[in-house]
């Protein structure tokens, strides 16, 4: 396919898209206009996990109890319920089943809850515990279920249709008013941002079914005085952000549109005169020193508090706000000087929400390599007072630092603590060197004309603006 089309094999993406476009206006056209079309109605909400019924009924071809994504949910080895007597299947099986059934209940109703009423614990014991408990092999009581299915805006999301409807409900009705404002620190974001990221990523809700639940609800509060309170805030701050919002859906098709217009930039500088990065001594030397860089970068251990607490969350949930993405790789450009290749994919492998083109386009962007856009280097200090004044979010993924006030934390990497490692570079070195590369290409004659075509190419088509990235 690619041969015939005259697209070398190497530029292939590896989402495996490929299309030869006669017009990128006319495509965008056409997508808006389907954003538009009539959508596909929601599934009806599933009441509870009817894997429980019936392994509490005694059903003998009853599964695992296969819910959540806790120690030993939905990996099939938890016993089916086959052989426990009969008799024992009595007040604790009926308890289990209750408290559990209503676990489930209120993680459909609540899938991320308000970090300020407190986050669930994540319940460590296995499925077979739990069925011993219920048999009457060992005492239990309220308190030891705990929250069976463990979910919180800092724990991994559950990904199906069902899910993605109710996150998408649960941001229109109760936590869009808090997007503007709320989405760039990693303490708010996971509540304030809309969550969806990873529902449209693996297709359990379409673009277009998000973009009209979001002009249902605008159309609702249209003609509201901003003051009305409505659903736990102003009628116009609930306007300003699902806007906001609704603005971002048209990115995320734009952005996925770069890469099926230009499948080559997964490999080269969307702009091509920054591959003189390449041989022109940006990288750190010798072999050795780019090697440690890399590393620390990779197992968040910088020495940068929000940095190495970004990055280790990031591993852990697969969800990170876009500011603190946006940190990370500018760390990793500006300040330890590596490749933008070399954070690509691991980056990719981290996200629950990958998606190619966004990722290519938003970590080139970042890196600076666009040469149409603004070059941006986030100080990470700055970052974590901003973002971070009580140092909450450093903390609890860093637990080096667990114990130390946020004065301590805030004072990092300057002033350091025994048991975290100091910072892997000087920032105020390494960036006066980076920037003086990255603006040389960027002034110069072929960067300015790769600038025009990339400007040309992919940049925004919105009128009444002029073009940009």
């Amino acid at each position: 396919l690619s041969s015939r089309r005259g697209v070398a094999f190497h530029e292939v993406p590896h989402n495996c898209t490929i299309r030869r476009l006669r017009s990128r206006d006319e495509r965008i056209a056409l997508v808006h206009a389907r954003l538009r079309e009539a959508e596909i109605p929601a599934p009806q909400v599933i009441p509870q996990a009817p894997a429980l019924k019936q392994w509490a009924t005694g059903a003998d071809s009853a599964p695992g109890l296969g819910v959540g994504n806790g120690p030993g949910a939905g990996n099939g080895h938890g016993s089916s319920g086959r052989g426990v007597p009969e008799a024992s299947r009595t007040e604790a099986a009926a308890e289990l089943l209750a408290r559990v059934s209503t676990a489930v209940n209120r993680t459909l109703a609540d899938p991320i809850p308000d970090p300020r009423n407190g986050v669930p614990q994540v319940y460590n014991r296995s499925v077979q515990t739990v069925e011993r408990a219920a048999a009457g092999s060992e005492l239990f009581s309220a308190d030891d279920l705990g929250e069976f299915i463990p979910r919180g805006p800092h724990l991994p999301q559950r990904v199906d249709e069902t899910s993605a409807h109710t996150v998408l409900d649960s941001f229109l009705r109760r936590r869009g008013h808090a997007y503007s404002g709320g989405m760039s620190s990693p303490n708010s974001a996971p509540y304030a941002a809309s969550r969806l990221s990873v529902h449209l990523a693996w297709g359990t809700v379409s673009l277009r079914t998000v973009f009209h639940a979001h002009e249902l609800r605008l159309s609702e509060l249209k003609g509201l005085p901003a003051a009305t309170q409505i659903d736990g805030a102003g009628a116009g701050r609930w306007r300003k952000s699902l806007t906001s919002m609704q603005q971002r859906l048209f990115w995320h098709d734009h952005f996925v549109q770069r890469l099926e217009d230009e499948p080559a930039t997964e490999f080269e500088p969307i702009n091509r005169a920054f591959a003189a990065l390449e041989h022109d001594g940006f990288f750190p030397e010798p072999a050795a020193e780019y090697e440690r860089r890399l590393t620390a970068w990779l197992s968040g251990m910088t020495g940068y508090p929000m940095v190495d607490a970004s990055i280790r969350a990031l591993r852990t949930t697969g969800y990170l706000p876009f500011r603190m993405r946006a940190m990370i790789v500018s760390f990793a450009i500006h300040v330890l000087r590596l490749s933008w290749r070399d954070i690509l994919y691991p980056m990719a492998g981290w996200m629950a929400d990958y998606v190619p083109g966004i990722h290519l386009s938003q970590l080139q962007m970042q890196a600076a390599l666009t040469g149409i856009n603004t070059i941006r280097v986030y100080s990470p200090v700055k970052q974590l007072i901003d973002h971070d004044p009580d140092a909450i979010f450093a903390r609890r993924w860093i637990p080096e630092l667990a114990q130390h006030p946020a004065s301590t934390v805030h004072a990092l990497p300057a002033t350091p603590v025994a048991g975290y490692p100091a910072g892997v570079v000087d920032y105020r070195t390494e960036t006066a060197i980076a920037k003086g590369h990255l603006y040389r290409i960027k002034g110069s004659a072929a960067g300015r004309e790769e600038a025009r075509r990339v400007l040309d190419r992919h940049g925004s088509r919105k009128r009444g603006r002029a073009r940009s990235g």
